[in-house]
């Protein structure tokens, strides 16, 4: 299975990353035909963020495993129905300086086999202001 490219709204440095409100439910397509559910539960699912490339440095990592000291993803997945949200992260979880972040959405069923779904660019923007710096504004010339 080849991932879904995905084009992620451009983020701001330095601001809470607003995450991904709704994935799902996931749908299968073989060969283009009918699309159909997964073939089995849902046991695990995880998300990664890399600059660059998928093979860049690692800035931020999300999973549905309690135990994982990872950001969180929310699963709503109920036997072979995968659903999932990703909530929003503070800037401070999510230190992206400006440039491309290649990040990638999987899933490990329960046959263990590993799925992956999506996958994209999230473009982020120069912060125009550093957190801690000062900023001066002139005050408006009186008339």
């Amino acid at each position: 299975m080849i991932a879904v490219t995905i084009e992620l709204e451009k983020h701001t440095a330095g601001t809470t990353w607003q995450g991904i409100s709704s994935i799902g439910p996931i749908k299968f397509s073989v060969n283009g035909g009918a699309e159909t559910d997964p073939p089995a539960p849902c046991e695990l699912a995880w998300m990664q963020f890399r600059r660059g490339t998928d093979k860049g440095p690692l800035l931020a990592s999300f999973s549905t495993d309690p135990n994982d000291p990872q950001l969180p993803i929310t699963s709503y997945c109920t036997g072979n129905v995968w659903e999932f949200a990703v909530p929003e992260v503070a800037a401070e979880d999510f230190p992206a300086t400006a440039g491309n972040y290649h990040w990638a959405f999987f899933v490990k069923d329960t046959d263990g086999i590993v799925w992956p779904l999506y996958e994209g660019i999230q473009e982020v923007e120069s912060s125009p202001v550093v957190p801690g710096e000062m900023v001066i504004v002139p005050e408006e010339p009186t008339p």
